[in-house]
């Protein structure tokens, strides 16, 4: 390996440990055939049955949409930021419009 940190302690260097469970570690547990990845396409009936939930869930996409918009904004900061690009101004807008954008939609 070429390094001997852990994923979530390299994001924790570079100020991005507040999107690995979002971004990285939740999804990664839904690619794979596990209860993690099962219970939250399943409901319970009063009755107490259970049903698999068929169709898209779109607060699930758009969760994943926030977070690689997130994502993407934080990368363009760094890298603004480590090259001294001088575009502060730019970034700042980004982030009002990433607020505007995902603050008003409820994303669970």
């Amino acid at each position: 390996s070429w390094t001997k940190l852990g994923l979530a302690s390299m994001a924790k260097k570079t100020k991005l440990d507040n999107l690995y469970f979002p971004g990285y570690s939740e999804p990664t547990s839904q690619t794979h055939a596990t209860t993690v990845s099962f219970f939250p396409r399943t409901s319970v009936s009063k009755q107490g049955e259970f049903s698999f939930i068929e169709g898209s869930q779109p607060n699930i996409a758009d969760k994943s949409l926030d977070v690689a918009h997130n994502l993407i904004i934080r990368l363009l900061e760094i890298q603004v930021n480590y090259f001294n690009l001088c575009l502060e101004d730019n970034i700042q807008q980004l982030i009002k419009d990433f607020m505007l954008i995902w603050d008003n939609r409820n994303i669970k």
